[in-house]
């Protein structure tokens, strides 16, 4: 009938699987400058560092570990420092 458009129905086994979160739980700051040449990130208080430009950058995800490197700042910080 018309009122069976607002019945809300409990969700799936298998739709609560996909929203899982994609984050890498598992991976630590240190971990992620390993990943990079030497120089590039440095890590304080478990917190992840660009050397070049000294912002805090969120180390769980791979492409937000990846803008500041493609940064216009970072790319002039790395040629006076070279």
């Amino acid at each position: 009938m018309i009122m069976d458009k607002f019945v809300v129905k409990t969700p799936s086994a298998s739709s609560k699987a996909k929203t899982r979160s994609h984050l890498a739980v598992n991976i630590t700051a240190n971990d992620r400058t390993r990943k990079y040449p030497p120089g590039t990130f440095h890590v304080e208080d478990g917190m992840l560092f660009c050397s070049s430009c000294n912002m805090v950058i969120d180390h769980v995800r791979k492409c937000v570990v990846d803008k500041p490197l493609e940064a216009l700042k970072t790319v002039l910080n790395r040629k006076t420092v070279s």
